[in-house]
């Protein structure tokens, strides 16, 4: 359904079913929380019994967590009389009960293991998995799991906010507790727990004077990493045994366990495009950028709740980012490596020249097959409009309409912020992150570098390696100036 940017009390008090004095109580709660303000007229004068919908922020309060509303899971009644007992059976009462359940069992099933130690530099061999009484994540799940790296422990957390706060759930008092302590990073992230001294435990720290040096916590990139390469139908080669016989193939490195295949990729999104040619339209060619590509049926929950993009946004530049972390330091030491590749990609990047555009970091919208708007039962119009949109425009084109409008096929663009040499470094191919079934262990996840016509006979199987590997570590520092561009606007 539309989501109106004005609204009034007999709004509320036609969707809530309630008295105009309970709806001027709502209205109270909502301006302290900031989801409402009194709407001005064209000429700025108040525009009284109107008010504005900050739309962003009531994503915001939605996602945070719900307070215990004393609610008995077993027969998800409530525990006391209360007024109009019979709402709790369906509607938000119960998406929030079905919440609170959700995380109750998140929260019981990880305060032993949360706490349990980590080595900090994984062993290659070392095969990590989340602890085995973690809840399996039920399919269209309210909240968002992770697995975090923090301190040399690794501890199962919730993504909440707006991708940019992570909650571990250690220290909770009970269902009730609706505060948390948290340590605000200035790129944007916060790190939460139930209690301070949950918190100063997780950081590794004996008091609040302490708090100089923070290690910042990212979603856990994976262990074991390994350099393949993807040679067609043969699958999937080692690197070190593979000779190429044509200069179609594609080398990557792929790792184990990484919180990139569920907290980022998941069902929403099928892959991530680092890239600065393919996947990107003429307006943003030439310029590094973060492509998502949608998984079958994301474009019918997007047209409903767009504001998931830039949640699911933060929260996969910050899992790449991990990615990275974790195969920068498996790799240490070796012949190939991203730090030892560094040189060789800088050497080629200054070979070439390329003109292209800064455009500002945000996040476009990219529709590919027009709209479909619902005329009746059973029966839909397509609808044509621009093929890019940012996603303040996108969201508003969807709010706008008084006919529920799907989006028919899309992609998701953040623009990266410049770095140096990485525009000339990526113009020789792309990544593409991706879990593929048939090629793939169940719980690997793989960057593969796919690089451009000539590339590959050009620099051989270990120039086009260096290449990718050298390329990969010039994109973290170009990933986190992202992040805290969008996570602080």
């Amino acid at each position: 359904m539309p989501r109106p940017d004005v609204i009034t009390p007999d709004c509320i008090m036609k969707v809530l079913r309630v008295s105009r004095p309970e709806a001027y109580k709502v209205l109270r709660e909502a301006i302290r929380w900031g989801v409402l303000r009194l709407a001005l007229r064209k000429d700025n004068k108040p525009w009284w019994g109107h008010y504005e919908v900050n739309w962003r922020a009531v994503e915001y309060v939605a996602s945070l967590l719900p307070m215990n509303i004393g609610i008995d899971f077993d027969t998800m009644t409530p525990k006391r009389q209360v007024r109009n007992a019979y709402k709790y059976a369906f509607g938000a009462h119960r998406l929030a009960a079905e919440a609170v359940k959700e995380f109750n069992e998140f929260w019981r099933a990880t305060r032993v293991q949360a706490f349990a130690r980590a080595p900090y530099v994984l062993p290659a061999d070392n095969v990590l998995s989340p602890p085995p009484s973690l809840p399996p994540i039920p399919k269209g799940s309210v909240l968002r799991y992770t697995l975090l790296e923090l301190n040399g422990r690794l501890v199962p957390a919730l993504v909440l906010g707006l991708g940019n706060i992570y909650f571990v759930p250690v220290g909770v008092r009970g269902g009730a507790q609706t505060c948390f302590p948290c340590v605000a990073y200035g790129n944007g992230k916060f790190l939460c727990a139930g209690s301070l001294r949950a918190l100063l435990g997780l950081l590794g720290l004996p008091d609040l004077a302490s708090l100089a040096e923070l290690p910042e916590p990212f979603p856990y990139g994976g262990h074991s990493p390994r350099l393949v390469v993807d040679a067609g139908r043969p699958g999937l080669v080692p690197y070190d045994s593979f000779a190429p016989a044509t200069d179609r193939y594609e080398p990557g490195l792929s790792q184990e366990q990484s919180a990139l295949q569920y907290s980022c990729l998941g069902s929403r999104w099928r892959s991530v495009v680092l890239t600065s040619k393919a996947f990107l339209p003429e307006e943003l060619r030439g310029w590094p950028a973060l492509v998502l590509n949608p998984a079958a049926g994301t474009n019918r929950l997007v047209s409903h709740r767009p504001d998931i993009i830039r949640r699911d946004v933060l929260v996969c530049i910050d899992a790449i980012r991990g990615f990275i972390h974790s195969a920068v330091r498996g790799l240490r030491g070796k012949a190939l490596s991203p730090q030892s590749s560094v040189p060789y990609a800088l050497a080629l990047a200054r070979t070439v020249t390329v003109q292209a555009v800064d455009p500002p970091i945000d996040i476009y919208i990219e529709v590919l097959d027009g709209f479909k708007a619902r005329e009746g039962k059973n029966r839909y119009r397509k609808e044509g409009g621009r093929r890019l949109y940012t996603l303040e425009e996108f969201t508003k084109l969807l709010r706008a309409s008084d006919r529920p409008i799907t989006v028919m096929s899309f992609r998701v663009i953040v623009p990266l912020a410049d770095a140096p040499y990485l525009k000339e470094a990526i113009d020789f191919g792309f990544f593409f992150i991706y879990h593929n079934d048939r090629k793939d262990p169940p719980n690997a996840m793989r960057a593969e570098f796919r690089s451009y016509s000539g590339v590959n006979e050009a620099l051989g199987k270990e120039g086009t390696m260096r290449l990718a590997l050298g390329l990969l570590h010039l994109l973290e520092p170009s990933l986190a100036a992202t992040y805290q561009a969008l996570a602080t606007a």
